[in-house]
């Protein structure tokens, strides 16, 4: 009955990326399902790097995440950071993942900076947080969710989401522009897609 009741909060969190909002479900997949580790990945949107190159505008991440180049239909920037824990639930759609790491944006053009890292996934409310400048007091909302294109894969223990869209809320635009001098960042700006892998 134990493994009954993980296996169906695992379909559970199958879900949770594939449809944005659940009706009624089984009692069963309500008991939140701890995060034990993983991985997100972050891919940035056709035309992000070169917006950014073209502004004198640099982002790269901090230790322990990590910084790639993907080339492809143009240039794109590919950000990791390891998921140090959490714990979710299918109905009600909540819980949260975390993670470990920072990107920081540099405008070369005057050396102004602005890190956000240590983020959060709320599944609850749908959107990526992250902390400001190494301050914990100031958590912002930095990302909503886009779940429209999202997929899963799930096996065992481990569960895969990908293309999961994420659009840049008013207060990341805000503070982004403010910090680097800029006005290209907007919001709902499609960034870039998530892709995750959660093991449970």
């Amino acid at each position: 009955m134990k493994l009954l009741r993980r296996l169906t909060a695992i379909g559970g969190l199958t879900a949770l990326f594939v449809v944005p909002a659940l009706g009624g479900g089984a009692a069963s997949a309500a008991s939140k399902v701890p995060v034990h580790g993983g991985s997100t990945t972050v891919i940035t949107a056709p035309g992000i790097a070169k917006t950014l190159v073209e502004n004198d505008i640099f982002a790269s991440t901090g230790k322990p995440g990590s910084t790639a180049f993907v080339a492809g239909r143009g240039l794109s920037l590919r950000f990791t950071f390891p998921v140090t824990g959490g714990r979710a639930s299918l109905d009600p759609l909540g819980g949260k993942v975390t993670h470990r790491g920072s990107i920081v944006f540099v405008n070369f053009k005057d050396n102004k900076k602005i890190r956000v890292g240590d983020f959060t996934i709320d599944l609850s409310k749908k959107r990526l947080t992250g902390i400001v400048n190494g301050d914990p007091r100031k958590r912002v909302p930095l990302f909503n969710l886009d779940l429209s294109a999202a997929k899963i894969f799930a096996k065992g223990h481990s569960v895969r989401a990908t293309k999961v869209g994420l659009k840049l809320t008013g207060t990341a635009a805000k503070a982004l522009n403010s910090a680097l001098g800029t006005s290209i960042f907007q919001q709902d700006l499609l960034l870039g897609s998530a892709n995750s892998h959660l093991r449970l």
